[in-house]
């Protein structure tokens, strides 16, 4: 990483996971003198991409709840295009957690599972989940 500046404020530090629709880096916030994550939307993707990715941006800043990312800002940079930047949490991913534990003990899983039950129950309370935008749904 070139410690590229986004939007005049985000300073690139490195890359930390790519999607289909956007990359996500680790990003220092030179305003606020802190780390973020910086997801940034791939170039060339049309316009309806752009705006889902807005609403993306817009459903989670509503969510408040201790497991789900906060949202700091949403833009548009003149180089890279739609980004949104949201609080970066230092650790192991759970990708990550769930090869070093394998087999993942049940106790842990239930856990796991708990935890991300009551964050996606917040999501759904915004309209952020809902059997009508699902994929599957279009289909019955």
């Amino acid at each position: 990483m070139t410690d590229e500046l986004l939007a005049g404020r985000y300073q690139l530090e490195q890359e930390l996971g790519r999607g289909g629709m956007a990359t996500v880096f680790l990003a220092r916030d030179t305003r606020l003198a802190r780390h973020v994550a910086v997801k940034v939307m791939h170039p060339g993707e049309d316009g309806r991409r752009a705006e889902r990715f807005r609403r993306e941006a817009e459903l989670a800043a509503s969510i408040k709840h201790p497991h789900v990312l906060e949202i700091h800002d949403f833009g548009e940079d003149a180089r890279r295009g739609p980004f949104l930047v949201c609080e970066w949490v230092q650790g192991e991913d759970l990708r990550a957690l769930a090869q070093r534990l394998a087999p993942v003990p049940p106790e842990v899983a239930a856990v796991l599972g708990w935890t991300l039950a009551r964050a996606l129950g917040e999501a759904h309370a915004r309209g952020a989940v809902s059997p009508s935008t699902s994929p599957s749904s279009s289909t019955r």
